[in-house]
């Protein structure tokens, strides 16, 4: 880490890199999490998620610190910054949606299981393209941000485009699946399964913002 830091006047890449790694790491655990049964799991799981969003946020702080330095950077500051702040927020939103699953009892998730899986998976692959586009700027970095490696990252984030909406078609799906079972349902259960569902599609929705910033980002 200490080296990755001190070459960041070079290159901000690597760093930044790392810091996409570990919040989508975090954020992939959202899947492990519906294949916990037992409580205990859960929150050992609830537990290791918190670690990993401690150490996302300890290495934006010294990122952000980096970044203020007086160094040459032929990249927009402010607009990494933002970055950096979007890319956290992933690992934040999928904690938060976590700890929305993690309060209800297994058997509340039941009535919609499938559509829940269905709606993780989707935003997760959000999750996964802005971490393969994030790993592209090694490559736009050297090449001055122009050329073929230009249109490859926007190319990419193209297909992040798709995958969010995608991952947001899934989320209505759920919603219209839970609303023809919301009779057989208590209304705190039901209300409860929405701000799942929400919190949730929040993560895809938070790569997003952060694949937009890098879109500003390559382009200034």
């Amino acid at each position: 880490m200490k080296e990755l830091l001190t070459g960041f006047a070079r290159s901000p890449v690597p760093a930044i890199e790392l810091h996409v790694e570990r919040c989508a790491a975090c954020a992939h655990l959202l899947l492990k999490l519906l294949d916990l049964k037992d409580d205990e799991a859960r929150e050992t799981l609830l537990a290791e998620m918190d670690a990993a969003v401690a150490a996302a946020r300890e290495l934006r702080s010294e990122l952000r610190q980096h970044v203020t330095r007086r160094v040459f950077l032929p990249i927009s500051r402010p607009a990494l910054r933002v970055l950096i702040d979007d890319q956290l927020d992933v690992a934040l939103r999928a904690r938060e949606a976590a700890r929305q699953l993690a309060l209800r009892p297994v058997d509340d998730l039941a009535p919609i299981a499938s559509e829940l899986r269905s709606v993780v998976e989707a935003n997760l692959a959000v999750v996964a393209q802005l971490k393969e586009s994030i790993d592209e700027l090694g490559d736009l970095f050297t090449a001055g941000f122009r050329g073929s490696e230009l249109d490859l990252a926007l190319g990419m984030i193209t297909r992040l485009e798709t995958l969010e909406v995608n991952a947001d078609d899934r989320f209505w799906q759920a919603r219209r699946s839970l609303r023809a079972k919301e009779s057989s349902l208590d209304p705190v259960t039901a209300g409860r399964l929405y701000d799942a569902l929400a919190a949730v599609n929040a993560v895809g929705r938070s790569a997003d913002a952060a694949a937009r910033q890098l879109e500003l980002l390559i382009n200034t």
